[in-house]
């Protein structure tokens, strides 16, 4: 029995001493006899509870009165609990005062027996209002930094040892694009790719071991495949008492768009740049092929995914390959095809408006819906194009295309280079072909469309310099027209440029392209023939002597009468203007000859009847 066991005094009560004592400690003992159905309690409990010592030592009327309802049956369920399952616990309620004070309390009790029979619950009940208001105070704290914490927008994060995560931020769930409930207790293998989880779990395992501060940039791939640039930094959470390590804490700046909006201002520098060399270039290099070349070798340094480009010219509904970067040109020289039959056009139905990216191009052609591309120096094959009509005020000047042996690798970002560039080639091309008439203007005849002379000059002494180089020889040519001033005399300036015209197309459809022509001015005509044997070019032109180019005049027909003179380099000299005075010496005296065999020219003696 309990008062064989603990020292009661008069009344049934603890003796004052002991209660007093157990007080001290906070403890108050209490006692249920089953078998009374009677409840005793310390007089320090009644205290507490602002009873009066003769109210009634019974169970149900004290707990119903000093208990909020709620408590009260929670209460007895622990007791019944008690008694059917012989398991003691703890509870923990709060007493209803009339003082006003409501204190936490913490019951507890075990079994008494006597012949196997329950006959009690003996137990004690312990003041713990200030733990309780302690952790309320913490958890109140714990409630304003969690509210401080996920005010923070940088994604914030605590791992313990096992990897898990224990505490995160509202950022840090967004980052992840998960509910709380499932990041608890997760690892990185939960959130990450399984290459992404193994790098990362081995440098949390290097940071616990060398317990350094860790702060590095990554690109993340999480499980649904997308990418973040992310600089984390990370610390390990080491015990003040033994100096292990408990955990780590750490931080994560996305960096993602901020990167890519750097990345999109270094390449739009880039880009300006290039246009500014474009600009120049344009006054630099006078032919339209060699500018594009210029241009698309340029193009790889603001557009990195680019392996190959090409572009080609339209004209009359025919695309032509005018430059291009990374293919093998060698046996496509000035490659050209109908509109229609171009890659873009078939793809994109029609002559696309805007940037057209096409992936699997492979594909594409083994269906058979493409004829093969062109090949490229590496070997490589095209996998994505980019491409897109080049236009100026609502005329097609061409197409332009960016390639890559890369599948999908063409993004967002290319696409708004590549408006860029086409409209910097529209313009470009626009600007070129001004140039290019102006240029015309000050470089050639009008009247023949031969080199004028100051231009044939520059050509001329280039192609000597490069045949210096290359130990070419080159043959200068003067012609002299002898019956211009006549047929200007008797027929007019009219039919002597008639004659003027003649004698360019005589010069033009007999010889090569690479061969430059020039008028000097007047009836003078001049050429540089590379490689080419010197007798035989003389040859040539005498048999044109012998058979003058005839033209109609009002009385008849009328022959194109000429003497010329050559001068060889380097046999005859190596300058340009020595040469040039050999070869004038030398057809003034084809000229004087001519005069001493056939006389002064008249009318009658020009007219062939």
């Amino acid at each position: 029995m309990l008062t064989d066991k603990i020292p009661i005094g008069s009344g049934e009560f603890l003796t004052p001493e002991y209660d007093q004592s157990l007080m001290d400690a906070g403890v108050f003992p209490w006692f249920w006899d089953l078998k009374k159905k009677q409840v005793l309690l310390t007089p320090n409990i009644l205290k507490l509870i602002s009873e009066a010592e003769d109210c009634g030592h019974y169970l149900y009327p004290v707990i119903q009165s000093h208990l909020n309802p709620q408590d009260a049956k929670q209460f007895f369920k622990i007791i019944k609990a008690f008694i059917r399952l012989e398991k003691a616990g703890d509870y923990d309620f709060q007493i209803k005062s009339s003082t006003g004070l409501s204190p936490w309390m913490r019951i507890s009790g075990t079994y008494l027996k006597e012949g196997g029979e329950i006959i009690g619950i003996m137990g004690n009940l312990r003041n713990i209002n200030e733990s309780v208001t302690l952790q309320k105070n913490l958890l109140e704290s714990r409630n304003f930094l969690d509210t401080l914490i996920n005010l923070i927008p940088l994604p914030i994060y605590y791992k313990n040892l096992r990897g898990e995560y224990e505490f995160f931020n509202k950022a840090f769930s967004k980052l992840q694009d998960m509910q709380d409930m499932d990041l608890i207790g997760s690892t990185v293998y939960d959130l990450y790719s399984l290459e992404q989880a193994d790098e990362f779990t081995r440098s949390d395992q290097s940071l616990f071991k060398d317990k350094e501060v860790r702060v590095y940039d990554e690109k993340v791939t999480f499980r649904d495949g997308k990418t973040r640039e992310l600089m984390i930094h990370k610390a390990p959470d080491i015990s003040s008492e033994d100096s292990e390590v408990k955990g780590l804490a750490g931080f994560i700046l996305d960096m993602t768009e901020q990167n890519k909006a750097a990345k999109k201002i270094s390449r739009l520098i880039d880009i300006k740049e290039l246009v500014l060399e474009i600009n120049h270039a344009i006054l630099s290099i006078p032919d339209m092929e060699s500018l594009l070349e210029f241009i698309l070798k340029k193009i790889p340094s603001v557009v990195k995914n680019a392996d190959c480009g090409t572009i080609l010219l339209h004209k009359e509904g025919v695309l032509t390959v005018t430059a291009s970067y990374g293919y093998e040109m060698r046996d496509f020289k000035n490659f050209s095809f109908p509109v229609e039959s171009s890659f873009m056009y078939k793809e994109g139905e029609g002559i696309p408006k805007k940037v057209l990216i096409i992936n699997d191009i492979q594909r594409i052609i083994s269906e058979g819906n493409h004829p093969p591309l062109l090949p490229t120096k590496k070997g490589n094959k095209i996998n994505s194009f980019m491409g897109s009509p080049i236009i100026r005020e609502g005329r097609m000047l061409g197409l332009f295309s960016l390639d890559s042996f890369s599948n999908n690798i063409f993004r967002e970002e290319d696409i708004e280079l590549m408006d860029y560039l086409n409209e910097q080639l529209a313009v470009v091309l626009d600007k070129q072909e001004l140039y290019q008439k102006v240029l015309g203007l000050s470089r050639f005849d009008s009247l023949t469309g031969l080199s004028n002379r100051h231009y044939f000059q520059e050509q001329a002494q280039a192609a000597l310099s490069r045949a210096g180089r290359t130990d070419q020889t080159l043959v200068i040519l003067l012609a002299d027209i002898d019956s211009l001033k006549p047929v200007n005399d008797y027929w007019g300036h009219e039919a002597g440029d008639s004659m003027i015209c003649s004698f360019s197309t005589l010069l033009k459809e007999s010889f090569r392209d690479s061969d430059i022509l020039g008028r000097m001015g007047g009836d003078e005509f001049t050429a540089v023939f590379h490689d080419t044997d010197r007798e035989n070019l003389e040859a040539r032109f005498n048999n044109f002597r012998n058979n003058p180019e005839l033209f109609d005049v009002p009385d008849g027909k009328v022959a194109c009468r000429f003497s010329f003179g050559t001068a060889e380099y380097p046999t005859d000299s190596n300058s340009l203007d020595e040469l040039i005075k050999i070869a004038d010496q030398r057809m003034y005296d084809m000229k004087e000859n001519g005069k001493r065999e056939r006389g002064i020219l008249s009318m009658e003696s020009l007219l062939l009847n």
